[in-house]
């Protein structure tokens, strides 16, 4: 079986049209080649972003510690990490400890004392 090839031309631009193309396509590949930046300059743009950013935690962080300057000095005893997290006392007592809880404690913790 010979099967003639399918005829493209008609879909083949005028060759004008073809090299406006061509024109088009390179000066958008030379504008973009000399976008590229190296890693350095792209750090560098994003500085001021970084600055901004740097300013608002540092005013935020001030004026928090300027509001728990005008606390009471008994607000700042030691406290554990257990009184900080609110567990519950059972919980609380294992980690000051430092043990890890018995079956008989988790179904305390759990159960509480039943009757």
């Amino acid at each position: 079986m010979h099967e003639e090839p399918i005829d493209l031309s008609p879909l083949h631009p005028a060759p004008a049209r073809r090299e406006a193309m061509v024109a088009a396509i390179t000066a958008r590949i030379l504008a973009e080649a000399a976008a590229v930046r190296s890693p350095l300059s792209f750090v560098a743009g994003w500085m001021r972003p970084t600055l901004a950013a740097a300013a608002t935690v540092a005013a935020v962080s001030l004026g928090v510690l300027a509001a728990e300057k005008d606390e009471p000095a008994a607000s700042t005893a030691m406290r554990t990490v257990a009184d900080e997290l609110n567990f519950p006392e059972p919980v609380a007592e294992w980690i000051a400890d430092e043990r890890t809880p018995s079956d008989a404690d988790l179904i305390h913790a759990l159960e509480g004392d039943l009757p």
